[in-house]
């Protein structure tokens, strides 16, 4: 007997589509839940929501009652909307029914889950998880854990090679109110958008980190703060042309930044790497205080 899931999937399904072998897994990646393990997709099809009757639940107002459906069939993963409030998103685009590959990332709420295929679903769990553990699930950028990482062994060889080393703080202008406005959805949204935005017009070298809530670090190799505040005004420059579609509105963004370098620092300082971060939002602050979208260094 045809499953109404079996159905929809002939009755929708108008696409070309690659085929695998069995029936992958979910991983969440956002919220990190490292050891939560996979998720199964049923045979008929995984319901997730927040209501009673659903396979997963997710205790989140952002997420309806009953709010997606993933499935499998004819050696195809599907994902569909089931009529939600807030939307359904593959790859950040909306969907209403589309087919899932391996490796696509489907966002319901502010819970990000990426499928594993199940042709080498050990390997790819092991990459996912050194991926959670070293980027932000959100915004896809290198994580705060991860970058104090690299900004020590980066300050240690620059300390020994003599080599300039800056480190550019900043965080979005109003973001409470952005939250307290529009809703957490539109946040996180705003906060991929300036991710995206910053990543396109900084270079390959630079190591870009979620450091906080909605603050942001950028290390910069062979540069001084004079070099780093020209990136600075280029970031600040391109996020104020930025405005963030939600909620049927156009939200205006904005940052402040603040820079600094190794170099400035008191040559007998102990703790080169927090003392850079310490100085960088010194200089923050003084952006903020001074009338935010602005660099400080």
């Amino acid at each position: 007997m045809t499953s109404v899931w079996q159905a929809t999937v002939s009755s929708k399904n108008t696409m070309p589509a690659s085929k695998t072998s069995g029936i992958g897994k979910l991983l969440q990646i956002h919220p990190v839940e490292i050891n939560s393990g996979l998720i199964t997709i049923p045979e008929n099809g995984l319901k997730i929501g927040r209501g009673a009757g659903v396979d997963l639940v997710l205790n989140e107002e952002a997420v309806s009652r009953e709010h997606a459906r993933i499935g499998f069939q004819d050696g195809r993963h599907y994902v569909e909307d089931l009529g939600s409030t807030n939307g359904t998103f593959r790859n950040g685009e909306r969907i209403e029914f589309t087919e899932l590959r391996p490796g696509d990332r489907v966002s319901i709420g502010s819970h990000i889950f990426k499928l594993l295929s199940s042709d080498e679903t050990e390997a790819q769990y092991y990459e996912s998880i050194y991926d959670m553990m070293t980027q932000d699930g959100l915004t896809r950028i290198t994580n705060k854990r991860a970058f104090l990482d690299i900004l020590k062994r980066e300050t240690q060889r620059s300390l020994n090679t003599n080599r300039p080393l800056s480190l550019i703080l900043f965080d979005i202008d109003h973001f409470k109110t952005i939250n307290d406005t529009y809703g957490h959805l539109i946040g996180d949204q705003v906060l991929r958008v300036v991710a995206q935005r910053i990543r396109d017009v900084i270079e390959s070298h630079v190591t870009f980190a979620r450091y906080g809530g909605e603050e942001f670090a950028l290390l910069i190799p062979e540069a001084n703060a004079d070099d780093a505040a020209v990136i600075a005004e280029r970031c600040r420059r391109v996020i104020a042309e930025t405005q963030v579609e939600g909620s049927g509105h156009q939200i205006p963004v904005s940052i402040s930044l603040g820079v600094c370098d190794l170099q400035s620092l008191s040559p007998d300082t102990l703790q080169p790497d927090m003392d850079l971060i310490s100085y960088a939002d010194a200089k923050l602050y003084q952006a903020k205080h001074e009338g935010r979208n602005r660099v400080c260094c």
